[in-house]
């Protein structure tokens, strides 16, 4: 249930409610609704900056570490363990950037929709909470499948309040066709409790993930210094690998980069 401004590139739901909103309060703007622009403006800029520092930092990082390894292969031990040096700094930036943009920015979106549906639900715009609920599936979508990119254990508290939240908001829309408001506000309510569980679960095992591949990283280095070169690469080719699945589910999960779905269907199409 994860995404930002970029993910209306993939879902037209996202786009339209996007705009919706906008025409809604453009011919009235009260001082505070400008202050919450400029809030929001900030929040952008700030997730804009995350997000090319994680790129840029796996595209140095990256070219540092295949350059390593293939010092390691001509024997230049030196300047592998310099490359490997420089390489460290910016795999903690690119993992420092990735956990700033899955906190706030990315589960603040869904948290807006989710609040988006209950007022719409409140005011008995249904159309309006249909497509926000609409918008979270397709979030949903993007946020499991970007954590399968990535491989990221499903732990016990991962997996259940994915599960949990993923059923209330189902609950919601079958309270909303049943005409039942109050039900699916109530539901809502619920899901959005579990999103900030999750978000917590989140944080353990990216965290978790992130310190393994740091101790390749490290373990890489030992083996140089031992001089078993053979399995200093095997570790490198790991963290290599590593990293670029946790940029890609990443990027999966903000709506940068296409789902398996959309991948899919614009194959087909």
């Amino acid at each position: 249930m994860i995404c930002l401004e970029n993910a209306r590139l993939f879902l037209p739901n996202y786009a339209y409610a996007t705009a919706s909103s906008t025409n809604a309060t453009a011919s009235s703007k009260s001082p505070t609704t400008q202050e919450n622009q400029t809030g929001n403006q900030t929040t952008t800029a700030q997730n804009h900056n995350s997000t090319e520092t994680m790129m840029s930092s796996f595209k140095s990082g990256n070219k540092l570490l295949m350059q390593a390894i293939n010092d390691i292969k001509t024997g230049n031990i030196q300047g592998a363990l310099s490359e490997l040096n420089n390489a460290k700094v910016q795999i903690e930036q690119q993992q420092l950037a990735a956990l700033s943009m899955i906190s706030n920015p990315i589960f603040q979106s869904a948290r807006e929709h989710l609040l988006a549906a209950k007022k719409s639900i409140e005011a008995g715009n249904t159309d309006k909470a249909v497509s926000e609920l609409n918008i979270l599936k397709q979030l949903k979508l993007l946020h499991q499948q970007g954590m399968m990119t990535m491989k990221l254990p499903m732990t016990r508290d991962l997996n259940s309040t994915f599960s949990s939240a993923e059923a209330h908001l189902l609950a919601a829309g079958e309270a909303m066709n049943a005409y039942d408001p109050q039900r699916a506000i109530s539901e809502l309510d619920i899901a959005s409790e579990q999103l900030y569980a999750h978000q917590l679960a989140m944080f353990d095992v990216m965290n978790s993930l992130f310190s393994n591949t740091r101790t390749h990283f490290q373990q890489s280095v030992n083996d140089i210094k031992i001089n078993d070169t053979r399995a200093a690469i095997s570790e490198l080719n790991r963290v290599i690998n590593s990293l670029a699945e946790q940029e890609k589910g990443v990027l999966m999960i903000k709506g940068i980069l296409p789902s398996v779905t959309n991948q899919v269907n614009a194959t087909t199409t």
